[in-house]
């Protein structure tokens, strides 16, 4: 494992690059952020990790991670999704990560929000999966196959919020990053995917994995109004899944999508 080191010397990239010549530039753009924003960012900024560094690095060097964050339910899956988005939002984009356009509780939906730009956070969480889990994933399948398929166009970082990593079908996993377990709430324990492409003979029932490390996170480090408006949402479809389990209607229908 690589020395653990803080936050402190990452730039934002879409615009300003990580060189020194643009030390100026960046200077000019945090001062002109919110104040809220600069607030936040020098808070977690002395937050030490190998995994925050590790994605960092995945997107400056123009690639697509793709994320797994599992765990029992309440264990706080959805708001570790929202602290990394957050975080990278802020630490190489300076803006806030947005909830509308961003976040999605139907793969389908996610899909027809990926735009031809990149450098956009893509969270799916897994909410819609109560109404018909069979369905929900092979709904997850064929988007995560089509991310798979495009992502070299792009740089985007793509979240997938999961009860069970083995979700996923196993033909498809060995395209993951890392994988997220939140173990209680406030703790992850994340490992790295560990891939061999020169392989001709590939184990894809199981995810072979390097622990990174153990991270804890904070309520507070998910922005309140961001965590209000997915919980508002989210409560509003499981209320609605509910009652129309409990009627007796339609599984199959794609209530959902119009609803999301």
């Amino acid at each position: 494992m690589t020395e653990i080191k803080p936050l402190l010397d990452y730039r934002p990239i879409l615009h300003y690059g990580m060189g020194k010549s643009n030390k100026l530039k960046f200077r000019e753009a945090l001062s002109r952020c919110d104040p809220k924003l600069i607030s936040y960012r020098n808070r977690i900024k002395e937050t030490e990790s190998d995994f925050l560094p590790a994605l960092f690095n995945d997107v400056m060097n123009g690639y697509s991670p793709i994320i797994i964050v599992c765990g029992r339910p309440r264990t706080g899956k959805s708001k570790f999704g929202l602290f990394i988005s957050t975080v990278t939002s802020v630490f190489l984009y300076l803006k806030w990560f947005e909830y509308n356009g961003n976040v999605f509780f139907m793969p389908r939906n996610l899909l027809k929000s990926i735009d031809d730009f990149g450098y956009e956070i893509k969270m799916q969480d897994e909410s819609g999966m109560e109404l018909n889990k069979r369905k929900y994933i092979d709904e997850l399948t064929i988007a995560f196959d089509q991310i798979v398929q495009t992502q070299g166009l792009l740089v985007n970082i793509y979240i997938f919020i999961l009860p069970f990593a083995s979700d996923l079908v196993k033909d498809l996993r060995k395209y993951v990053d890392y994988v997220c377990h939140v173990h209680k709430r406030g703790k992850v324990r994340i490992k790295k995917v560990y891939k061999r492409e020169d392989q001709l003979v590939s184990e894809l029932r199981a995810f072979k994995t390097v622990p990174i490390e153990e991270l804890t996170f904070e309520n507070s480090d998910v922005p309140r109004a961001l965590w209000k408006e997915f919980e508002v949402k989210s409560f509003e479809i499981k209320k609605k899944i509910r009652q129309r389990i409990t009627a007796g209607l339609g599984k199959d229908d794609d209530w959902l999508e119009t609803y999301e």
